[in-house]
């Protein structure tokens, strides 16, 4: 078991302790030591590799690596995107608010445990209106259900294996080095797209797929 796994558990018992405490069943908290967790070295990809990855993807799955580059979203977020969340605008823009995850095959709320609302770029929105509906998820497989989440992972690694590229993923977390040019994951390219008012257009950071 990783440190960093141990640590989640010692987080879990000295919550379980405190309330212990409350509850006066324990008379003080004992000491509660977490591990050392040695932080990961962050992957970039710059955008000519985020470009390679988008021109090698195809159908369903490019549609979702191009989504989550646009907007930052989790694949587990992406899995269950609903077209009736979105918020379409006369104007020609949209937006979605994120309230749902997939995890383990369950329908959970986001690792953020809040709403969050993502405006989209005119990228999304065109490629989304080719193809609008009123409800249900947004990419679904031939059958219509929810994607398993190994069928774009898989995809994925597929396609850096096509084009001789270390194998990265849909998300994960790291320093941003916008000025480098550098991104670690596709969800990491629209966080600074707009501005707080979430309206104007400053620096894109069109990520990385991990």
């Amino acid at each position: 078991m990783k440190n960093k796994t141990i640590n989640n558990h010692l987080a879990c018992l000295a919550k379980m302790l405190g309330k212990a405490v409350d509850w006066e069943y324990l008379e003080k908290m004992p000491k509660i030591e977490k591990l050392k967790v040695e932080e990961k070295e962050s992957d970039y990809l710059s955008f000519e590799e985020k470009e390679d990855v988008l021109a090698k993807s195809t159908g369903i799955i490019r549609e979702m690596i191009l989504f989550a580059i646009e907007t930052g979203i989790r694949l587990g977020e992406i899995l269950v995107v609903r077209w009736e969340n979105i918020a379409w605008e006369d104007n020609g823009r949209a937006s979605i608010i994120i309230k749902e995850s997939i995890s383990h095959g369950k329908i959970v709320t986001p690792k953020s445990n809040k709403p969050r609302y993502i405006p989209f770029t005119e990228k999304v929105v065109q490629f989304l209106t080719q193809r609008k509906r009123d409800t249900g998820y947004i990419f679904v497989d031939n059958n219509g259900n929810i994607i398993k989440p190994h069928i774009p992972r898989e995809s994925l690694y597929k396609i850096c294996d096509k084009i001789g590229m270390r194998r990265v993923g849909w998300h994960k977390q790291g320093t941003k080095e916008i000025n480098e040019k550098k991104f670690r994951s596709i969800t990491d390219s629209l966080e600074t797209q707009f501005d707080a008012n979430n309206k104007t257009k400053t620096e894109s950071r069109n990520p990385v797929l991990i």
